[in-house]
């Protein structure tokens, strides 16, 4: 994992678990760095696995306000179960980040964190693609999201 990703995954239990008042701003928090890390890590490994001059790879440096969605439709496309993980985590991290009137608890937390944990795995799985298969994902993803 690059650096960043492995510090938001370090950071976010110790929000919750370091301290002596826990309490809705620290779930918050943590929810948000375990979607980053995941997020963040996915999207700098299609970028490495995609060609220098692609389309796509170019999509996700310029395409700021769709990066997110093209990171998640790629996801999707290359494991439906692990795409829909990924836009249940990003869910949870809007809530935290945006949602001010709703309590964010210990139980949202913990769910993110089994996301998390799920998605841990499928980085490690991508890590091992073909990058053409990772280019076909994005190409369906970029039609979807972009087109």
């Amino acid at each position: 994992m690059n650096r960043v990703s492995i510090g938001f995954q370090k950071f976010a239990p110790m929000v919750v678990n370091n301290l002596e008042h826990v309490n809705d701003t620290n779930f918050r928090t943590a929810i948000s760095r375990l979607y980053y890390s995941v997020f963040l890590e996915l999207r700098e490994i299609y970028k490495r696995k995609l060609p220098i001059d692609s389309l796509y790879r170019n999509a996700l440096i310029k395409e700021s306000p769709k990066v997110h969605a093209l990171v998640k439709q790629a996801t999707f496309f290359l494991k439906k179960s692990a795409g829909e993980h990924l836009e249940a985590l990003h869910e949870y991290r809007k809530l935290s980040d945006y949602e001010i009137v709703r309590n964010v608890n210990e139980t949202l937390y913990e769910e993110a964190l089994k996301l998390h944990e799920k998605l841990i795995d499928f980085i490690a799985h991508v890590r091992s693609l073909h990058p053409d298969r990772v280019e076909k994902a994005f190409e369906k993803a970029y039609r979807k999201i972009i087109s």
